[in-house]
């Protein structure tokens, strides 16, 4: 049968109708294509249009327009806002205006982002305000930080800028309170050192033997040195031999070891106390020395003493493991 005109209207050049056309989607061929597409697509190119704009404007030290972008971003208010907003207040910074980085900084980091990136955005708030002549907000923007700082490393850091902006706003029971809790919580990282030496500059009470033991971690055997013979001078009896003993052992392992010295205090002390836990160790601490001192034969032979001596002694199946050890080294079974 023949088809006229009004046929190919209906059906187009191909003869079927429009649902049976591969890729139809539903819509009349004559409707705008873009009205077709899902309307979450065009929001988040525009965002990353703004994003891209902002980074590139940035990293030309345009700061302006990249501020302008990144508000841009941030107004489309999708879960990945909070981040644009630091992305805001890194313009700010670049522009100098540091008062409302702080705040922009604090908004974000109130708002929901992953715990780590909250902590990093209330420090950049907290340095700012300490930086710019407000450490009573910032000691309020530290306590944030702290409360999700917990890595020892990362904390001891967080710590020590908290104890400056306490200092700076007069609260020096809270300086030192947070200088203290680094030294003894994390004596072997960079701020503990610094913690201490800032507690010693500002002539505030430490304890002798704690700064020692810190001295020590880092390897600064006259500093160490100095701490123990000034716990000396305070202590007496058994806790004064562990001072003692402790010395002794910085003696042998500082930059020039003097084996001759911390033998005879070790000696010294094992005599003193033979029978009490400071001069059992320093009986085993003198063989050890007498060993890296360069008498491998003879600390194995002063191992088998001790282990014969002292058998029901906890540190005794120690002594017999080191001398089967050191002898199988030498070659002296």
């Amino acid at each position: 049968r023949a088809r006229g005109p009004w046929r190919l209207r209906r059906t187009g050049r191909s003869g079927r109708a429009p649902a049976q056309r591969p890729g139809y989607d539903g819509h009349d061929a004559g409707q705008p294509r873009q009205l077709c597409r899902r309307p979450a697509v065009e929001p988040v190119r525009r965002q990353h249009r703004a994003d891209e704009a902002g980074r590139s404007a940035a990293a030309a030290g345009e700061h302006q327009p990249a501020l302008a972008a990144f508000q841009q971003y941030r107004s489309f208010d999708t879960p990945i806002s909070p981040y644009a907003q630091l992305l805001e207040a890194s313009s700010l910074v670049a522009l100098h205006r540091f008062d409302q980085a702080a705040q922009t900084y604090a908004e974000a980091a109130a708002q929901a982002m992953v715990r780590t990136e909250q902590a990093l955005a209330f420090e950049q708030a907290a340095t700012l305000a300490r930086d710019h002549g407000r450490p009573a907000e910032a000691q309020q923007l530290y306590a944030e930080v702290l409360s999700r700082a917990e890595v020892p490393s990362y904390r001891a850091k967080i710590l020590f800028e908290a104890s400056i902006a306490a200092a700076q706003a007069g609260n020096f029971q809270q300086q030192q309170a947070f200088l203290n809790e680094i030294m003894t919580r994390s004596p072997e990282t960079e701020h503990g050192l610094l913690a201490l030496d800032q507690q010693l500059k500002d002539s505030m009470p430490v304890t002798p033997t704690l700064a020692a033991r810190i001295y020590v971690l880092h390897k600064r055997w006259d500093d160490a040195l100095s701490q123990y013979d000034a716990a000396l001078a305070v202590s007496s009896g058994e806790e004064q031999l562990e001072v003692r003993r402790q010395r002794a052992l910085v003696l042998r392992t500082s930059t020039v070891p003097d084996y001759a010295t911390a033998l005879a205090e070790l000696a010294a002390i094992g005599a003193a106390s033979p029978n009490s836990n400071v001069g059992l160790q320093a009986q085993l601490d003198w063989i050890q020395t007498l060993g890296q001192s360069g008498d491998s034969m003879g600390a194995i032979s002063a191992y088998r003493e001790y282990a014969a001596a002292y058998p029901n002694d906890q540190r005794a199946p120690e002594a017999v493991s080191y001398t089967h050890l050191r002898a199988h080294e030498t070659d002296s079974y």
